[in-house]
This record gives structure tokens, sequence and C-alpha cells, in this order.
């Protein structure tokens, strides 16, 4: 009877588990007043690394003992001397992100949470653009720059679906057959 209970609950963790995916606005503003948009689905807390690593935006990197990994270049543009710079925006302020991956907690690095807006300059002032307009694929006001790039809806998943189907039919299994 205890292993019944704790396979239920083996299944239930990994189920949460599967579905336990945070999507996040990416804009890189590129030299020109071309920007590129993506909506990328990272887990929970990944660091900036992370999340470029799972777009689809072709970065090359370079790595430090103090800073970690940073970009070297991102679609054939090479970055400053100083780096592209990492911003993200929780609420209305844009806060500038010290690395990408370096550093011990994410007051230094980023680290993802459902519904942000990353930006990456090479220079002046990050592009304002909100999650909503990038995943959710709402149209933005009139903006002052011209955006191109490739701006995808959210990615549905089947997992959330297989994962609850299946998870039904064990609790069925369970409930039916625990009294024999």
């Amino acid at each position: 009877m205890r292993a019944a209970n704790a396979f239920v609950l083996l299944i239930v963790y990994c189920a949460a588990y599967c579905v336990n995916a945070t999507d996040v606005a990416l804009v890189v503003s590129f030299p020109g007043n071309y920007s590129y948009l993506e909506c990328v689905s990272v887990p929970e807390n990944a660091d900036g690394f992370d999340l470029l690593s799972k777009s689809t935006l072709n970065v090359v990197w370079g790595y430090d003992n103090t800073r970690g990994h940073y970009p070297l270049s991102m679609l054939g543009h090479e970055c400053p001397e100083n780096g592209c710079l990492l911003y993200s925006i929780r609420g209305a302020e844009w806060i500038r992100k010290l690395y990408f991956d370096g550093g011990v907690s994410c007051s230094q690095h980023y680290c993802a949470v459902q519904g942000d807006s990353v930006s990456l300059v090479y220079e002046g002032e990050p592009v304002l653009f909100d999650y909503q307009n990038i995943c959710l694929g709402v149209k933005p006001e009139k903006t002052k720059t011209m955006l191109t790039g490739k701006i995808t809806a959210p990615k549905v998943s089947d997992t959330p679906v297989i994962a609850s189907i299946i998870l039904i039919a064990l609790m069925f299994v369970y409930f039916v057959y625990r009294y024999w």
C-alpha cells in the first residue's frame, strides 16, 4: 500500500516538473536600428547564458573567471570591447545585470522569471518592448525604432496534456484497486 502512495507522489512530482517552463521575451538591439525578437522557453531561474543558448540566435561566447560567459558576437555582429549589455525589466524599470551567468546570485546575473523581458544592447538604451508584445503576439503601440525580426507565439506543448492523462489514469487505477 505504501509503495503505491509513493509511486503516485512520484508521478505527481514528475508531472509538475514537466510543465514548469518559463517564457521570456528576448530583444536584441543591433546597430543600424535592427532588433531581433523572440519568445524563449527556459526553466525558471535560468541564467542569461542558458536563455541565449536556448534561443535561435547565433551567439559566439567568451568566458572568464570573473564574469562567466559573455557574448563576443551575435548574428555576425561583434560586441563592443565592454561587451553587449544585458538588461531585464520587471514592472516598469530596466535593470542592468553585470553578468550573464557569473557571480554568486541573481543580484549579479540574470535569473529568468515568467513574463520577463530581456534586452541586449550594443550601445545606448534598450528597446522598449514588453513580454506581451513578443510572447503573446499583442501588437505594440507606435515605436520610434524600426523593428524587424522574428516574433513567435508561445510554443504549445503536448507534455502537460500527456502528463495529466497519465496522472489521471494512475490515480484511477490506484483508487479502483487500492481496496482489492
